[in-house]
């Protein structure tokens, strides 16, 4: 398994996340989640909203490096950054591989 943690953090909170529309959340399920490359996804924001964490559970390496080459989801994210960039939006994305077996993973409902 892959573990990625994407992480944004804002100065102000009332400037906004970017705001990826509902096209491309059912690309998303479609593609990795219902085909079990993505196997599982949280979203987390700090207190004071000006951070904001969203981890993914890849069953590869590989399905990772196939989501972060994805035609579609580079041009996403090259809107992504101009957003970011424009509001002053910090972003990082880390990944690691995880030693922890899919079936374990499933057996915690996730």
């Amino acid at each position: 398994m892959y573990k990625v943690e994407i992480i944004s953090e804002r100065a102000n909170s009332s400037d906004m996340w970017f705001p990826s529309d509902a096209d491309m959340f059912d690309y998303i399920k479609e593609t990795y989640e219902d085909t079990g490359k993505i196997l599982g996804s949280t979203v987390e924001e700090t207190d004071d909203k000006l951070r904001k964490v969203e981890t993914i559970m890849f069953d590869s390496e590989e399905s990772y490096n196939e989501w972060l080459t994805d035609e579609i989801l580079v041009y996403e994210r090259k809107y992504l950054r101009k957003h970011n960039n424009r509001l002053r939006i910090a972003h990082s994305i880390n990944g690691n591989q995880v030693k922890v077996s899919k079936k374990l993973y499933n057996i915690y409902g996730h």
